[in-house]
């Protein structure tokens, strides 16, 4: 299982409009095209909120099941699942909610239920009784019933969701509105007795108080959110909440030291007197072959589920045991593909703030493995010591610092640093709240 949040989104629209509320509690999210995502694997590890747009608003049951299903089942298992759905049950939401709850039990060998809360109060939508309101008005005697693609006979969210002999139950307004450990008992008894349990909703408050409730069910339950958007953000939110209070870990700096020179050694002992580092080393024989695949990648994960922090990851080489020996031109060169090719892995699966790397040919190397096409200057931090950002690939616009491997004293790794936290402070103020994935552009990066 990953930490990450997944959303499956009948349209694209809908899917960005619940992308941009999950960037509004903390998270940072991308939506793609179920079409153009060949593995989840090509969307950078910063992205903790993947919202899938499978475009099957107007798809019959059957494809909506093979569509949703080919997702789930190349996602990974993530923490958190959502099936995004229309606010005014348009579309072959039943047969949706059964693929995902089929595919979720088939991956977890676990009890699946669906919660849904279809309520949208911000733009008129509300749900009493089990019935979907459009501006106070049921839904089947809007002009929705008239619609040319998908018209709308029912307002009951409950025949809506119901497919396949799927076992629905129903939890109204006056149970969400009253005692909170009334809402979670019955919660709690629905989901063990039912597929699917709807909930009545008119405010953002009562998402709230059903969001909170489903943080308190039992562990052993899988739980998928079937809503318009909303629900979904209220419930990454408490979730969010309950686990860091809204505070992100802090993504660490990657330092990349290619064959280090005495000097670099220095500079990183003072390094590591100074800050909090966590030290990949990568062990090479004298003709610079890697002599194990032993990268310290899997020990950093168990550290970081373990509560861990670092402030900085360094990857370096060691050759037979040593930290600087003389080696051959071509073994050097060997040395830094290698490097920059475990470097690329360790930002594919961990949140990176940013990266400082020692000398030209690692530079080089690094930008390459990480499919980017240059750097954009800013400024010279120390001398042969240039701060600025990844240009083009998958980190594009990533803060990125570079210094000479013989250039420095013994605080010159530390003042790079220093100057790339400052460069990742100002990078996340301005990132947008949603990025639009071109998946082809990453996928051909990864080629």
């Amino acid at each position: 299982m990953n930490d990450r949040v997944l959303i499956l989104a009948d349209d694209f629209t809908g899917g960005n409009a619940a992308a941009a509320g999950l960037a509004s509690v903390g998270y940072r999210a991308i939506t793609v095209l179920a079409g153009q995502l060949s593995t989840f694997e090509t969307i950078p590890a910063r992205f903790d909120a993947i919202i899938v747009s499978t475009a099957t608003r107007h798809s019959s049951d059957s494809d909506a099941s093979a569509k949703v299903r080919d997702v789930l089942g190349r996602s990974g298992r993530p923490s958190t699942v959502s099936l995004r759905i229309d606010s005014t049950l348009r579309g072959p939401i039943g047969a949706s909610a059964h693929a995902a709850l089929s595919a979720l039990r088939e991956s977890t060998g676990r009890r699946a239920v669906a919660i849904c809360v279809p309520a949208h109060p911000d733009a008129g939508r509300h749900t009493i009784s089990g019935r979907q309101l459009l501006d106070g008005v049921d839904i089947a005697r809007t002009e929705l019933a008239r619609e040319a693609l998908d018209p709308i006979s029912s307002s009951s969210v409950l025949e809506a969701m119901a497919f396949i002999g799927q076992s629905c139950g129903l939890i109204t307004l006056d149970i969400v509105t009253g005692d909170e450990g009334k809402l979670l008992s019955t919660l709690t008894d629905m989901v063990t007795t039912h597929d699917v349990v709807v909930v009545d909703a008119s405010a953002p408050e009562h998402l709230a108080a059903i969001a909170q409730a489903t943080t308190e069910l039992p562990a052993e339950i899988e739980i998928l959110a079937v809503d318009a958007g909303p629900f979904s953000v209220a419930r990454a939110k408490s979730g969010r909440q309950r686990a860091d209070s809204l505070v992100k870990r802090k993504a660490p700096i990657l330092a990349v030291i290619g064959s280090p020179t005495e000097l670099t050694i220095a500079q990183l002992h003072r390094l590591k007197s100074e800050r909090s580092t966590y030290t990949i080393e990568i062990a090479f024989d004298h003709s610079g072959r890697l002599r194990d695949d032993q990268s310290g990648l899997t020990i950093l994960a168990r550290t970081e589920r373990n509560g861990t922090e670092h402030e900085i990851v360094v990857v370096t080489a060691v050759v037979e045991g040593e930290r600087a020996v003389p080696i051959t031109v071509d073994a050097a060169a060997r040395i830094v593909q290698s490097l920059a090719k475990k470097a690329s892995e360790l930002m594919a699966t961990h949140p990176i703030g940013g990266v400082f790397c020692t000398g030209g040919d690692m530079t080089e190397a690094l930008l390459a493995s990480f499919g980017a096409n240059g750097v954009c200057a800013e400024d010279e931090v120390a001398p042969l010591a240039v701060s600025g950002t990844i240009s083009g690939g998958p980190w594009g616009g990533s803060p990125l610092v570079t210094k000479g491997g013989m250039v420095g004293d013994s605080d010159s790794i530390l003042r790079c640093i220093a100057k790339l936290e400052g460069r990742i402070a100002e990078y996340q103020a301005t990132l947008p709240p949603i990025v639009v994935s071109e998946l082809n552009r990453v996928e051909e990066s990864h080629d």
